[in-house]
This record gives structure tokens, C-alpha cells and sequence, in this order.
């Protein structure tokens, strides 16, 4: 019959593709690891790389841990999400995340540096510290004011790390928080709330959270910097300048790189200048004259302090970043999510076809990262909250919104299978965790005062003595150093090696005092002891009794730390 067409009903056009562009990210993401491991030779990060994380074990039971994974992200995506849980979710999450990593060792012998600060602080005050910060207080590269929190953090609460990684936790969890408001202030809140997800699926930063270094809290002010100078240029207060201002200084006196990242705050009053022009260059001049007579202070106080430290930056620290540089395939594709770097292009190409030009901040970080070219992970990590902001707006450009939530709970949850699956193993099996189960151990010990010794490195250019402030951190016990003297120049060769410092600044001074007749010695050296009887070391002899020994070693790194325990009879 001519009039009676067949008519067939079926789902929405739209619906049917956002399925089908679903279907394809799942099988993007099945195969992402196995492509990632097998060319993770590619990987030449320093710390981290997936060459030593995944070493060609395990590898059915990973894959098994990569579909669940998938499976949870999918879950994930189903769950309906009050847009009122969204500033909560992205600040409570990420602190849970990192007090399950709380069992970490440190990994980096910096860590050394700054407990021997924050001790200064916690034995003689923060008048002390201030006056000799760069003189008594040796300072080497840093900069002063994160080791000087430490310091207080140990005066209110006692020299223990479990508090250091707290407040690193609450550091971290602000600055995803951070992310989150900077992306709903410029975009809107979903915008921001994917933004602190992405954020989230960079597991290398996770791992650094942990220890106590300066990165996190510099990554922590460097963000809050520029959220805080969207909203006084969006929408003035007084709150919001005074807050502005304090993070700027804060972050300026957390870390050197920091300097350059701050030029990118000044791209936010250009990009909101339509409107009252006279309000706008107002409000730069208020936050920017308490900031300009801040720091001018401080370099006039430290001028000899910061002249010398830029001096050893240029003559040693900027040559030497071309032998340890990690390439942006190692940086993009393995540290960090791979999906990061293709958001932020297509946030690169929206924001100039539709001439946003909200989108250059967050873009800055990627600007910068190109033209500076910073090479190396840990110097990156502080971009990484704009980055996210950046790789959030161009997922907005999804029209589906449940294909834009699977992405970003998917891009979370392998960041969260990599971390615990490869990375927290990885860490657990480097010779440092032998630092944290002898203290734990000594600490279980009912002797007083504790002697240390310590032997040389048989391959790395590192000072094992520097393992003792390290040490410090895990036990409660009186640690004194015994010997032997360090020596009053550096050994030759070493002056272009990035563990330097732990010859050029003593770090047994703090330790230093007269040896216990009786009871126990612990012995630092570099490699295992095939007769660990003490006999090796003029300090203990033959007449110790060894009580434990730690010798974990993941054979990675050329710096090992192992740790011999001796009940002595008499040290006379």
C-alpha cells in the first residue's frame, strides 16, 4: 500500500554515537598499557622509570589489574556526582590517596638538607634561623621558607616524619582543590571538577607527595598564585588580594624555578582588560607592590646569601640539567597520563579556532615548558595543575557528557592501578627503605643513645654520611656520629655530580659528639658485607655483636644504603 510506510524507531542519533566514541576510548584504553610496556625502553626518567618499575614479571597478573581498572573507571562513569560534592571529592580524595603511601621510604638524598634546616629551627628558633639561614644554616640551592614550616612543624609537634607527610597530604589535596576552583572560575565547574581528576592521573606525583622535599608545597603555592589572581581580576575583594599576594611570596620563596613560572600571572589581567581599565591595573598594582617591596627585602637582607646560591645554579646546577634530562616522551607518555598532552593540544587548537582567550592561561604552562624546555620531571610537576586545567577544557569540547566523565575516570583510575601496582612495589624495593626499617627497628631497641659509622661508596659519588639526617627522621633515639671525619675538601670528580651537595655541606655537624662505651652501633656503608662482623670498621671491631642487618636493593641505583646493627660490649 503507497500510503502505509514501514516506519523503524530506534535510539537517538547522538546517543548511538556517544556509545560508539565510548566503546572506542575502552578499547583505546585496553590496549594503552600493553602498548606502554612494551616500549618502555623509551622511558629515561631518573627516578621512576618504567624500565625499572616493570622489569618483565608479573606481567598476566598486571594485565588482569589493567582490566579491572577499566572495569571501575566504567562503574565510576554510572555514578551521578552532585555538583555540590565536587569541591569536597577534589580536595578529601587525594589526601586518603597519599596517607595509604604514608609506609614510602625517601628516595632522595635532598631530604638530608632539609632536616638538617628544620632541625636548626626546632634546636635554636625561628630568630635563629633566619639570621644564619645560608650561613650556620646551610642553605646550598634552597630556598628558605618551606624548610623553615618544617621546622616549626618539628618545634609544635616533634621531629617526626608521620607529620611532615601530613602536611604535605594537606598541601597536595589543596593544590588539586586549587585546580578545581581555577577551572570552574574560568570555565565552570565541571570544567574544574574533571580538571582536579586529570590532575589526579599524574601518578608521579603521587610518589613525591611523601617525602619530605620542597615540590609539593611550591606546586601547592605556584597554583593558588594563579587561581587567586583570576578571582582579584574577575572579581576584586579585599580577601582575595591579601591571599594573592601571600601565595605569590610563598611561592616565590619555595623554590628557584618558580621564578619563571610566576611570568605567566601577568597574561590574566591582559586576557579580562575589557571593562573598567583603571579598576583592572588597580588591582595588579595591589597585589603586585606588596609582592615587588617583600621580595626586595629579602634580597637585600640575603643579598650575599642569593648571589652566591644563583652563582652555583649557573656555574654548576644549569650545565649539569643537560646530562640529566628526561625526554617529553618519558614526561607526556609514561610519568604522567598520555591522554594529558593530547587534551592540551586540542585545548591549543579550540582556544585559538573560537579565539578563547581564557584558554591562554592555563595554556601558559605548556608555552613555557616549550620554550624554556624543562626536561626533567620533577622541575615539571609544579605546571601540572595549569596543564590539567588546559587538558580539561579541551575535553569540554566532547559533547557527551558521559563519554567526558569516562575519560577522566579513566584516565584516574589507570593513574591509580601504575601507582600501586608499579610504582609503590618499585619504591618499596630500592635500598632507602633499609633507612626507614633500621630506624624503625633501633627504636625498638631499649638501649639509649645510638653510635653511627659509616663506609664509603664503592660506585656512587655520594657521601654515605648523608643518609644520617635521613635516618634521623625514623628513630627517636640520640643519634651520635662517631666517625670518620669528614673530609675538608671534595674528592676530586664530583664537583659536576648532582649529589655533590653531600660533600660540600656536612651533615653528621648535627650529630657529632662523643661515642657511647656500651651499647649500640649501627654501620652505614654502600655495599653489602660479605662478613659483617664489624671487623671492616676501625669503630666497632670484631668484639660487636651484629643484631639485624638491612639489605634490600632493587641493583637500580648506584647509591645503596645498607644497614648493619651491632650490640657493643665496650667501645673503649
Amino acid at each position: 500500500m503507497k500510503g502505509d510506510a514501514l516506519t523503524i524507531t530506534g535510539p537517538p542519533v547522538s546517543e548511538v554515537r556517544g556509545k560508539e566514541i565510548i566503546l572506542l576510548v575502552v578499547f583505546i584504553n585496553l590496549i594503552l598499557f600493553p602498548i606502554l610496556y612494551i616500549f618502555r625502553f623509551l622511558d629515561n626518567n631518573t627516578l621512576s622509570s618504567w624500565q625499572w618499575v616493570f622489569d618483565g614479571t608479573r606481567l598476566r597478573t598486571l594485565y588482569m589489574m589493567h582490566v579491572l581498572s577499566i572495569v571501575v573507571s566504567l562503574v565510576l562513569t554510572r555514578v551521578d556526582i552532585p555538583v555540590r560534592s565536587y569541591g569536597s571529592i577534589s580536595f578529601l580524595t587525594p589526601f586518603f590517596i597519599v596517607l595509604v603511601l604514608r609506609g614510602m621510604p625517601e628516595l632522595y638524598l635532598d631530604t638530608s638538607r632539609y632536616v638538617i634546616q628544620a632541625k636548626a629551627l626546632m634546636l635554636e628558633g625561628s630568630f635563629y634561623f633566619m639570621k644564619e639561614w645560608g650561613g650556620a644554616v646551610p642553605a646550598w640551592t634552597d630556598m628558605p621558607l618551606v624548610p623553615f614550616v618544617y621546622g616549626l612543624l618539628f618545634s609544635v609537634f616533634g621531629e617526626s616524619r608521620e607529620i611532615i607527610q601530613i602536611f604535605n597530604a594537606g598541601m597536595f589535596s589543596i593544590t588539586v582543590y586549587a585546580a578545581y576552583r581555577m577551572g570552574s572560575d574560568l570555565f565552570e565547574r565541571e570544567t574544574g571538577f574533571y580538571a582536579s581528576l586529570i590532575l589526579m592521573s599524574v601518578p608521579y606525583i603521587f610518589i613525591q607527595v611523601p617525602f619530605m622535599m620542597v615540590d609539593v608545597a611550591a606546586m601547592c603555592f605556584l597554583t593558588l598564585s594563579y587561581w587567586l589572581a583570576v578571582r582579584v581580576i574577575k572579581f576584586g575583594g579585599v580577601s582575595n588580594i591579601v591571599l594573592c599576594c601571600a601565595s605569590i611570596i610563598c611561592a616565590a620563596l619555595s623554590k628557584y624555578s618558580t621564578w619563571p613560572m610566576l611570568i605567566g600571572l601577568a597574561i590574566i589581567p591582559l586576557v579580562f582588560k575589557k571593562g573598567d581599565a583603571n579598576g583592572l591595573w588597580r588591582k595588579v598594582v595591589y597585589v603586585g607592590l606588596p609582592v615587588m617591596l617583600v621580595m626586595c627585602a629579602f634580597l637585600i637582607l640575603k643579598y650575599d646569601v642569593i648571589s652566591a646560591q644563583i652563582g652555583t645554579l649557573r656555574s654548576y646546577q644549569l650545565p649539569a640539567l643537560g646530562r640529566w634530562k628526561e625526554s617529553f616522551i618519558s614526561m607526556f607518555l609514561f610519568q604522567s597520563h598520555p591522554y594529558i598532552i593530547v587534551l592540551t593540544v586540542i585545548c591549543a587548537w579550540f582556544s585559538l579556532k573560537n579565539r578563547d582567550l581564557t584558554a591562554l592561561i592555563p595554556l601558559w604552562a605548556f608555552v613555557f615548558i616549550i620554550v624554556f624546555r624543562i626536561e626533567r620531571m620533577r622541575y615539571l610537576m609544579p605546571l601540572f595543575p595549569l596543564l590539567s586545567v588546559a587538558a580539561s577544557y579541551g575535553m569540554s569540547t566532547v559533547r557527551y557528557s558521559y563519554v567526558k566523565r569516562y575519560v577522566a575516570f579513566g584516565m584516574l583510575a589507570f593513574s591509580m592501578f601504575i601507582l600501586f601496582a608499579g610504582y609503590l612495589p618499585f619504591v618499596t624495593g630500592t635500598s632507602m627503605v633499609n633507612i626507614r626499617d633500621a630506624g624503625e627497628y633501633i627504636d625498638s631497641l631499649e638501649h639509649g643513645p645510638v653510635s653511627i659509622t659509616v663506609m664509603p661508596q664503592p660506585v656512587s659519588t655520594g657521601n654515605t654520611a648523608a643518609v644520617l639526617p635521613i635516618l634521623d627522621l625514623y628513630t627517636d633515639k640520640e643519634l651520635r656520629y662517631v666517625g670518620p671525619e669528614q673530609p675538608a675538601q671534595m674528592p676530586e670528580g664530583i664537583e659536576s655530580t648532582p649529589l655533590r651537595f653531600t660533600w660540600e655541606l656536612d651533615m653528621t655537624e648535627p650529630y657529632v659528639g662523643n661515642s657511647v662505651q656500651r651499647g649500640i652501633v649501627a654501620l652505614i656503608t654502600g655495599e653489602k658485607l660479605l662478613e659483617p662482623d664489624g671487623s671492616l670498621s676501625p669503630f666497632i671491631g670484631k668484639r660487636a655483636r651484629l643484631l639485624r642487618s638491612f639489605e634490600k636493593s632493587s641493583g637500580v641505583f648506584r647509591f645503596n644504603s645498607f644497614i648493619y646493627v651491632y650490640e657493643l660490649k665496650d667501645m673503649s
